[in-house]
């Protein structure tokens, strides 16, 4: 991480000849950059989780008691773990975003923000083990999913990726009619249908797995449900989901 520092009378050490002002970091030392004359970043040598010592150094000794009122004073600094991802759910997503992300992993903080690709925002904070966060819209496309470390710097990309899909849509179902004790294979037809294992259908409110056969093509069996009243039209309506969360509308019975 870099660690920016602000002090006093910095500005009168880099325009000194042959006086070189390092960060020091618990025992190891770190060269600074300065922004202006009273403030530097430090590039952070790697730690385990805990408080150390920070100070500045010049031409490698550090300042004495006697001329801490003219020099940089010490200061402490806290390392913390860094979160680790280990998978989300879903997977697959909307071009139109909007799907809540499941991001599981190791030692994640309230402070974390997430990114979906390019696009940084604020996470859900749950536990340490998980966080929620909401995907933008965005081309249709495989993008990585990250979480930032707690000061909300992201230092690289994961290899954890979301997938946009375009939107799914269901035209119509064959056969319209089944046994109310169910088993009954149907045919639904649409466009946009996702290859992926957690391909869903719905049957009202009953879910069942659903079989790829296409694009423009997914089977399903149909729960055993109440008998609709004789003579009557309405059924129930049929929808496909891609990532077992966000399913189609739901105007096709």
């Amino acid at each position: 991480d870099i660690l920016t520092v602000a002090g006093t009378n910095l500005g009168t050490l880099k325009r000194m000849k042959n006086v070189e002002l390092r960060c020091r970091v618990d025992a190891t030392e770190t060269a600074t950059s300065y922004l202006h004359d009273d403030l530097v970043t430090c590039v952070t040598p790697p730690r385990g989780e805990g408080f150390v010592h920070v100070e500045f150094t010049v031409n490698g000794e550090t300042v004495q008691s006697e001329s801490r009122s003219r020099y940089p004073k010490a200061d402490g600094y806290q390392y913390i773990a860094a979160g680790k991802i280990e998978s989300i759910f879903p997977v697959y997503g909307e071009v139109g975003g909007g799907a809540m992300i499941d991001i599981r992993g190791e030692d994640l903080k309230p402070s974390y923000r997430c990114r979906v690709g390019e696009i940084a925002m604020g996470a859900h904070f749950i536990s340490s083990t998980l966080v929620k966060c909401e995907a933008p819209a965005h081309y249709e496309d495989g993008v990585t999913v990250d979480v930032s470390n707690p000061n909300g710097v992201f230092n690289q990309f994961s290899d954890v990726e979301f997938q946009y899909a375009p939107r799914a849509s269901v035209e119509s179902i064959h056969p319209r009619m089944g046994n109310s004790q169910g088993g009954t294979v149907m045919t639904v037809s649409g466009r946009n249908f996702a290859s992926t294992n957690a391909l869903r259908c719905r049957v009202g409110t009953v879910e069942t797995s659903g079989v790829w056969r296409g694009s423009h093509q997914v089977e399903c069996v149909s729960p055993a449900m109440q008998p609709s009243p004789p003579n009557s039209r309405r059924g129930h309506p049929v929808q496909i989901s891609s990532n077992q969360k966000d399913f189609t509308p739901s105007d096709v019975k």
